[in-house]
């Protein structure tokens, strides 16, 4: 059922649910989609994210020029005239996402995670000098992607870091925000009637022409939704975004997410997740993998604006080492 004669619900739909970069204050940022949920009922994840989310607006619902206004990105944009072109373009990306899955290894690559901070209290509070008023913080991991094909049907990517020399990292010390392990899985058709899409138009990015599609997550249709943390509360968290796919082979080039609604209950005023992909050679295996090249989320908590850079490099198979240790005899 269409909301209106601009919009399109399209059977291929978003695997979202662990898209996301999560940010906590003072505590473990963020969980897999998969092991938040793990601990709720299907029933009550559900009647959560329609008790949460039920009369959000989402900004797919606006004109065009209102919805520039929420998302600059889209200045450029050349509208699109009719949702005709929509199921097939969602097909075009899923085939070129869904393929790749199925052969995907464990990989392991190179992170750099820099957190971006304010000093003062608030937003509003005025900022004599930028060099004053912003702490740097910059950590380095070696960050693991493993593949869960357990449930037979939707599989799942799980992210770990360790330090750079495959000690397990202090839990002071792991990011803040996490959860881009399955990103590139924004349009794959593992996750139908999920989320509203629209299609916006065309765009030139870095020289180059793209698809614009925006998204909305239904609330209630949400199987394994992320999860926004804060000290002892967790809540779903879902999402609306605008996603840019390469005119030349519907790939994605960048994923924008922000918060389906704020959530005042933890805290959350706003969350955006911009996150820019590239083409990794798994030269062990003569694969080539579309994944995350960098992660930027910013995020306003209790009016503290907080933002936090990932960079990947080097993605390769990941072999986790064994030895295996005799009993003395006696």
């Amino acid at each position: 059922m269409l909301r209106d004669a601009n919009y399109v619900r399209p059977w291929l739909l978003l695997l979202l649910s662990l898209v996301l970069a999560i940010f906590l204050p003072g505590s473990i940022a963020a969980q897999t989609a998969a092991v938040a949920a793990s601990s709720n009922s299907a029933s009550v994840i559900k009647a959560e994210e329609i008790r949460l989310y039920a009369n959000a607006h989402p900004y797919l619902d606006d004109s065009l020029p209102d919805l520039r206004k929420s998302v600059p990105e889209l200045k450029q944009l050349i509208p699109a005239t009719s949702q005709s072109p929509l199921p097939d373009l969602l097909a075009r990306a899923a085939a070129q996402l869904d393929e790749p899955l199925s052969k995907c290894p464990n990989l392991v690559s190179e992170e750099v995670v820099t957190e971006t901070q304010p000093l003062l209290r608030t937003m509003q509070d005025p900022c004599p000098g930028m060099g004053a008023c912003i702490s740097n913080n910059s950590q380095q991991f070696n960050y693991i992607l493993l593949i869960d094909r357990g449930n037979g049907s939707r599989p799942l990517l799980k992210e770990y870091r360790t330090t750079l020399d495959g000690k397990t990292v202090p839990q002071s010390d792991i990011p803040h925000s996490q959860g881009f392990a399955s990103s590139w899985l924004i349009l794959s058709a593992f996750n139908e009637q999920e989320s509203h899409f629209r299609y916006l138009g065309e765009q030139k990015l870095d020289g180059h022409l793209t698809y614009v599609v925006g998204f909305s997550q239904i609330p209630g249709a949400i199987q394994n939704p992320g999860y926004l943390l804060r000290g002892e509360r967790s809540i779903p968290m879902l999402l609306q975004g605008i996603a840019w796919l390469s005119e030349a082979d519907y790939r994605i080039v960048r994923l924008r997410t922000d918060l389906l609604e704020p959530q005042t209950e933890v805290g959350y005023k706003k969350q955006t997740a911009t996150i820019e992909f590239q083409t990794a050679n798994i030269s062990a295996l003569h694969l080539k993998l579309w994944l995350p090249n960098s992660a930027t989320i910013e995020t306003v908590i209790d009016g503290q604006l907080r933002r936090e850079q990932h960079r990947y490099s080097k993605y390769r198979l990941y072999e986790a080492k064994s030895k295996i240790i005799l009993s003395p005899t006696k």
